[in-house]
Formats: C-alpha cells, sequence, structure tokens
C-alpha cells in the first residue's frame, strides 16, 4: 500500500509513519514547516498514485484566555488546523483517485466533535479542529461517490503509544466517518 503521511515533523505523525512502515507498507512522509505551502508540497509530492493520505498535526497551543488572543494567532491557528489541510488534500484529489481503495483520513482530537466537555483556553485549537472535520465532511459526501473515503480518527491523547500503534488497524476498518481512536463511530 503507498501511504503518505503529512505532520512528521512531529512525535505522532513520525510514529505513524514508522508504523506503517514496519508492517511493509511504501511510505512518503512529508514533515510541514511553517514556509511550505501546499502547492509546493504537492509539487514534491508528484503524480505518484496514493493509497492513504493521512494528516497528522500534533501541535498543542497552550491554553489562553479569549482576551489574551490576538487575531495573527487565530489566524495561524485557522490556516495550520484548517486551511492548509483542506487545500492539500484537494491538490491531491486526483493522486488519491488513483490509488487503490483511497482513503484521506485526519488525525484528530476527540475534543473537537465537541461530544466532549473541554476546560477553558482552547481557542487557538478546537474551533479549527472542528472546522476541519467539517472540511472533511463535506469531501466524504463530495468524493465519496467517486470511491474516495474520507475518514476522521479523533484521538483522546495523540501521545498514547498504543493508540497511535492501533490507528493503521482503526484506519483501516473504519467504516464511518468519524471514529475514536479505538474505531468506535463518534457524532460530529
Amino acid at each position: 500500500m503507498r501511504v503518505t503521511i503529512i505532520g512528521t515533523e512531529s512525535a505522532l505523525g513520525a510514529a505513524l509513519a514508522a508504523e506503517y512502515a514496519a508492517a511493509g507498507h511504501d511510505v512518503r512522509s512529508v514533515a510541514w514547516s511553517d514556509d511550505a505551502t501546499p502547492e509546493a508540497v504537492a509539487a514534491a509530492l508528484g503524480n505518484v498514485p496514493i493509497d492513504r493520505l493521512v494528516f497528522c498535526d500534533a501541535i498543542d497551543p497552550p491554553d489562553r484566555t479569549a482576551e489574551a488572543v490576538g487575531r495573527a494567532e487565530l489566524g495561524a491557528a485557522l490556516a495550520r488546523l484548517t486551511a492548509l489541510p483542506f487545500r492539500l488534500a484537494a491538490l491531491l484529489r486526483g493522486q488519491l483517485a488513483a490509488g487503490t481503495e483511497p482513503r484521506l483520513v485526519l488525525v484528530s482530537r476527540r475534543s473537537a466533535t465537541m461530544e466532549t466537555e473541554d476546560g477553558s483556553g482552547r481557542y487557538l485549537e478546537r474551533p479549527f479542529r472542528a472546522a476541519a472535520h467539517a472540511l472533511w465532511r463535506c469531501l466524504s459526501v463530495e468524493w465519496g461517490p467517486a470511491g474516495i473515503a474520507c475518514r476522521i480518527v479523533a484521538l483522546d491523547d495523540p501521545d498514547d503509544r498504543a493508540a497511535v500503534a492501533a490507528l493503521p488497524t482503526v484506519i483501516e476498518a473504519a467504516s464511518v466517518d468519524l471514529v475514536d481512536g479505538t474505531g468506535a463511530p463518534l457524532g460530529w
């Protein structure tokens, strides 16, 4: 299987890439940098078919009060967690369509599902992960009929080694759009 992992600069992304590689899959790893653009990353990946395109972003900004969050920080968080993955996925749609049983996967956080209470101060993460969930849901409606499955796996803790080790199995077994780290369905 041809797997592309976006976000291998994080421990989560690097560990997931290692899990797929250890299972014998052809893995391409992309470490996201602040100066990278979706267009440049897509060009570097080329026109190679992709069976699994997995986005991992383990950024964990500090909790802040609403008054302390500035416009520039909000814009940067929106770009990193929502706009960049969405745009790169759109640019790689052709490579996914050429893949075998292609899956577009966003590894996210369970708190973004809005089913769990989350402490105050998560202004630079939770709303933008939730927005990414909404975009992935839209992609699943648009791309599903073309055979591209769009999935979200929402982890409780991205540092939980057992959950990360189980991710390839959860990704393959998921038959619904949004699941937790064990594969159980979650509401939007």
